[in-house]
C-alpha cells in the first residue's frame, strides 16, 4: 500500500460537545488505538477497508483527542500500546507503541510517542528500538531510562543479548549505555518467535525422553507481543505444554524426571514434574 495515495481525515480533531463539570487533569494523556476510520484511495476514489488501513494512535488530553499518524506506519494496520510513562519528567506521559500486521504476521516495529505541548507530538525510533524484544523502565540517579533488550543466539552452546538504555531529550531518544551479555547456558536446540514468524520454522525433532524414538518441539506465535506457544510431543503421542511468556524456547541436555529441561528467555528454567507438566525451577539464590 502506497502511503501517498491515502487521504487522511485529519490530525487534531475531536472536542467534547458538552462542558464538563470538573476540570480534567491537564497533564494526563490516554493513549489507545483509534477507532476504525474510512480512508479514500486518491487514485481510485474508492474507500479502503478499515481492516487494511494504516495504524492510527489516539491521544486524549482532557476534552481533546489527537490522531497521530506516522508515515512509516503505512504498511501496518494495527497498533498496540506497550508502556505509558513520563520518561523526561515534564509532566506528560510518553507512550511506547508497537505497530504490526497482527495475528501471526511477520512484521512489527516499536516507536516512542512524546507530547511537546500545544497539540504537537513527536514520534521517534531507531534500528535497535524498532526491533527490540522487550522493554523496561528504570530510575537511575533520579532520571528515568528506557531499557531495550534484543535477544538472539549464535550457536548451540551460548546465547547473547544486548541491552541499551535511553533517556529522552525534547522528545528524542538519547543513547546512554550499551551492554552485551553472553550466557553460557548449554542447549541442544532452540526456537525463537522470529524463527516461527520469519523463517516458518514451527517445529524441530530431537530426543527429549530416554528412549531412542524421536520427539518434537512444536511452536506457534500468539498474542500482541508475538510470544511463543509451544508443546513437547513425546513419541508423537504424549503432549506437554510449555510456558507461554517466552520469545525463545530452548532445550537443555540435562534431564529431570526423565525429560530434558526447558529454558525460557535465557533466564527461566523449567523442569518436568514427573507426572504431567513442566514447572518453573528458580535458579539458586
Amino acid at each position: 500500500m502506497n502511503f501517498n495515495t491515502l487521504l487522511f481525515k485529519t490530525f487534531v480533531i475531536f472536542t467534547s460537545c458538552f462542558m464538563t463539570t470538573a476540570k480534567a487533569d491537564a497533564s494526563k494523556i490516554t493513549y489507545e488505538e483509534c477507532p476504525a476510520i474510512e480512508y479514500i484511495d486518491m487514485k481510485t476514489g474508492k474507500t479502503i477497508d478499515p481492516l487494511f488501513a494504516p495504524a492510527v494512535l489516539c491521544a486524549t488530553i482532557g476534552d481533546f483527542t489527537y490522531e497521530i499518524v506516522e508515515q512509516n506506519w503505512a504498511q501496518y494496520p494495527q497498533i498496540w500500546v506497550r508502556e505509558v510513562v513520563d520518561l523526561d519528567g515534564d509532566g506528560w506521559d510518553e507512550a511506547l507503541v508497537q505497530v504490526g500486521t497482527g495475528g501471526n504476521g511477520c512484521c512489527w516495529e516499536n516507536y516512542l510517542i512524546s507530547y511537546r505541548g500545544n497539540g504537537f507530538f513527536i514520534t521517534d525510533t531507531n534500528e535497535f528500538i524498532s526491533r527490540a524484544n522487550s522493554f523496561k523502565v528504570k530510575t537511575y540517579k533520579g532520571e528515568k531510562l528506557l531499557q531495550a533488550i534484543d535477544r538472539g543466539f549464535g550457536d548451540r552452546s551460548s546465547y547473547s543479548e544486548e541491552l541499551r538504555e535511553y533517556s529522552l531529550d525534547f522528545g528524542r531518544l538519547v543513547l546512554k549505555s550499551t551492554v552485551v551479555n553472553k550466557a553460557s547456558i548449554q542447549i541442544e536446540a532452540a526456537i525463537t518467535n522470529q524463527n516461527v514468524m520469519s523463517d516458518n520454522l514451527t517445529s524441530i525433532k530431537l530426543f527429549i525422553d530416554e528412549d531412542d524414538l524421536p520427539d518434537e518441539l512444536k511452536c506457534e506465535v500468539w498474542g500482541r507481543y508475538n510470544l511463543l506457544h509451544c508443546e513437547i510431543l513425546i513419541d508423537g503421542k504424549q503432549s506437554y505444554g510449555l510456558p507461554s511468556s517466552c520469545e525463545i524456547i530452548a532445550i537443555s541436555p540435562q534431564r529431570t524426571n526423565g525429560l530434558k529441561d526447558v529454558v525460557c528467555n535465557l533466564t527461566q528454567g523449567y523442569q518436568f514434574d514427573g507426572e504431567k507438566s513442566y514447572e518453573f525451577a528458580p535458579p539458586p539464590s
